[in-house]
């Protein structure tokens, strides 16, 4: 036995080929301050209350309010990035799952780190918003970001805000009867 080689779990972890790397980034909704704020009122509310039913109903909304956030913080999703796509989980399930080959357009907003990913279904699109004025964030955004860049790096269009993309109009039809055009009259 050679005491100079360590033991067998010393060396650091290597990637083996065909192995997929497997990260995790939870969602985080900015109001989940709130609910702790409105227990500690409610709890409030109850011990200073003067009548029996006001403070049982406080004292319930209470408990209705802590059971609310313990769920919250079960249930709340996250997006898993792997080598062949992204997949969202809720409550340890996976929701939808796009491989990295369905990927159409990538739109990506470099200053704020700000990406929206189209597969060509609204339904399984991803959005990690900018970090305000969106109602969540991602956790480790910015690695998030820089991970799906990564990913699909042929597809990745840089834009200065991730807006919608405008509708272009609809060429007016010759042959479309509703349609006016300014050189012939309209028939009386």
């Amino acid at each position: 036995m050679d005491l100079s080689r360590g033991a067998a779990r010393d060396c650091p972890a290597r990637r083996a080929t065909g192995l997929t790397t497997r990260e995790t980034f939870p969602i985080v909704f900015t109001q989940r301050r709130v609910l702790p704020v409105a227990v500690v009122f409610a709890l409030v509310g109850a011990g200073l209350s003067p009548g029996f039913w006001l403070r049982l109903a406080c004292g319930g909304f209470a408990l209705l309010a802590a059971g609310i956030g313990i769920w919250q913080k079960r249930a709340r999703a996250q997006v898993v990035i792997d080598d062949t796509g992204y997949a969202v989980e809720e409550h340890g399930r996976e929701k939808l799952r796009v491989a990295w080959s369905e990927v159409v357009e990538v739109r990506a907003d470099a200053a704020e780190h700000a990406c929206y990913v189209d597969c060509g279904d609204p339904q399984r699109n991803l959005l990690v918003p900018p970090e305000r004025g969106y109602g969540f964030h991602f956790e480790r955004a910015d690695q998030l970001y820089a991970r799906i860049l990564d990913a699909v790096t042929d597809k990745v269009k840089l834009v200065e805000r991730l807006e919608a993309k405008k509708a272009e109009p609809k060429p007016e039809s010759k042959d479309d009867p509703n349609s006016e055009t300014k050189d012939e009259p309209k028939p009386s």
